[in-house]
This record gives structure tokens, sequence and C-alpha cells, in this order.
């Protein structure tokens, strides 16, 4: 073991020097590196759009949580938080009615942080407001490492997303968020490269990000039982296109990885792809067989990960000549 290995000195480094403008350099670097923001708030960001109309106003950027399909808006300010920050803030979100709110700057004024901590207490478990600031940070010559700090967030916001009371959501999708949670956690300690997102969603379906915008791994309790598989949702059709030929056209060896004959929809519905239904029945009503429910969905989701990474199609899907 080397006792005299030589350590470098962690250096912070001014924001323009990694972003010289806002609109220009941050805001298309953050669109691209969702993942990045979403590691700091525990969430699988999907940023759909930079520069989003709001009446006469544009907006930073729009998305949604990957996990819950919350909308998601975010503004950016790479100084310090003023007023006329918060107040577009403000007003963007009345234009867009996000269920999650995100402000970034450099640094944050001690008024603002107290003024999302008052809307925080406000707005109950529906809405969330998040201060993030930014920093940079370099050892040496090494590349440039943007990190992001929490220093607002709603009170005990994932617990309190999962304690909703019977009078304000429909017990059968308190019992698929409970179940969706039993499965972030089981995730979270066996495979935690899988996912950022820490609450779980209310509705009967979950997915979990792969390394390709508009390409997800998906969990569904459908009518006929429960299905585990792939689903494509990119909002280009014709790259939607080209990657269910991609995939469809390995149907025979996705079937062998998965052990079962996979159903197909697609290309151009709502969302495309393919998942395999578990030939056993599966109600969320019945607790008693969510332990055997959750070993076979994260059983599955191995088999599918590994055919995906080792057959290359994965890396297929990225490199599609329309994307």
């Amino acid at each position: 073991m080397e006792r005299n290995r030589a350590l470098g000195r962690l250096e912070e480094v001014s924001l323009r020097e990694a972003w010289s403008d806002e609109a220009r350099d941050f805001t298309p670097w953050l669109l691209a590196n969702a993942d990045r923001l979403g590691e700091a708030l525990n969430m699988d960001l999907n940023l759909k759009q930079a520069e989003y109309a709001v009446g006469d106003f544009s907006l930073d950027l729009i998305g949604e949580d990957i996990a819950t399909g919350q909308r998601v808006i975010i503004e950016n300010q790479l100084e310090r938080s003023d007023h006329r920050h918060l107040g577009q803030l403000l007003t963007y979100a009345g234009g867009t009615e996000p269920a999650i709110i995100i402000w970034l700057a450099q640094t944050f004024r001690e008024e603002h942080i107290a003024a999302f901590t008052w809307l925080n207490s406000l707005t109950g478990t529906d809405i969330g407001f998040f201060a993030v600031e930014i920093d940079v940070f370099q050892i040496g010559d090494s590349a440039l490492a943007p990190h992001f700090t929490v220093v607002a967030r709603p009170n005990e916001w994932e617990r309190t997303l999962r304690q909703r009371s019977n009078a304000e959501v429909a017990p059968r999708k308190l019992l698929y968020q409970e179940f969706w949670q039993q499965l972030i956690d089981a995730v979270a300690e066996r495979h935690p490269d899988w996912l950022n997102a820490r609450k779980a969603p209310l509705q009967n379906w979950i997915v979990f990000p792969t390394t390709i915008k508009g390409v997800h791994y998906a969990v569904e309790f459908a009518s006929d039982g429960l299905q585990v598989g792939l689903s494509l949702n990119s909002r280009d059709r014709e790259l939607n296109a080209a990657r269910y030929a991609a995939l469809e056209a390995n149907k025979d060896a996705i079937d062998m990885a998965l052990g079962n004959a996979s159903h197909w929809i697609g290309p151009r519905s709502a969302w495309a792809g393919f998942n395999v239904f578990r030939e056993e029945p599966a109600a969320i009503e019945n607790r008693e067989e969510w332990p055997a429910l959750l070993d076979y969905i994260i059983h599955q989701q191995e088999r599918l990960r590994t055919f995906m990474s080792n057959s290359g199609l994965i890396k297929n899907l990225q490199t599609s000549p329309t994307s």
C-alpha cells in the first residue's frame, strides 16, 4: 500500500470560467447533464426544453421528475440570488403549474432562503420549492467539476409524500406508492447506480432512467398483470420509430434474455417499447405477495440491463443516426 501518495488541493473556480454566459452556456449544459443536479436532489430529472415560453417571457428549463411524472421548472442564476429572479420564478410557476420549483444560484441571500421556507410551509406536500447553490472545483489541472448544494427544500419532503391522508389520495394509489417506495429502497441497497429518486409515485407505473434521454426501464401494474420492460418516449417521433425498429429486430434475443415472450407497443403510440408479463397473477392489494414481486422486478431488470449492455443494443440506441 502506498503511504506517500501525493494529494492535490481542491480549489474553487469562478462559475464564469466554466460557463461564460448563463443562457448560451450554462442552461444548455444543464439540459444535457440533468443527472448532475438530480443526484443532489435525490431525483431522476428529465429536462425537456430550454427557454420555454411563458406568455411573453422565457423559463430557463422545464421537464419532469421521471419517477413521479411531476412537472419541474428551473430558473438559473450564475450570481448571488436577487429579487428579480425570485419574481420571475413565481411568474413562471403561475404559468406552468409545476409540482417542483428549482432556483439555481451561485449563493443565496438569507432573505430568499427564508422566502422559500415560507412558501414550502404554505404549499403542503403538493408543491416543493428548492434552492440550490452552484460551485465549481478543480484539483491542479484537472477538469472542472460542478457541484450542487441544496440549501432550501420542503420540510420532510420525502416522508410527507408517503404519508398523505386517505382523504387526499385514493387508497389504491397509496398502495402503489407504498409498494414503489419498497422497490426504490431495495434498488438503492442492491443497485444504487440504477436511480437517484428517493420518493415514490402514486400511479400504477414507475420508470428508471438509462444513459439515454427518452429511453427508460419501466415497471407497471397493468389490468392483466405485472410487467417489466423498456419504454421509449422521446418527443421526436422519428427517433422513437428508429429506436423501436432497432429493438424489434432483436425481439427473439430479448425474449430469450427475459425468459418469456415480449409484448410490443408502438412505434407511434403515446409511448412505445416492449414489456414482459409475470406469468403468475399480481394484485397490488395482496401485501403478502409483495416480497416476491419485488424480487421478480429486480431480477428481470438485472437480466434486461445485462442483455442491453452485453449486446451493445443500448449503445446502438444512443448512436441512432437520427438522434
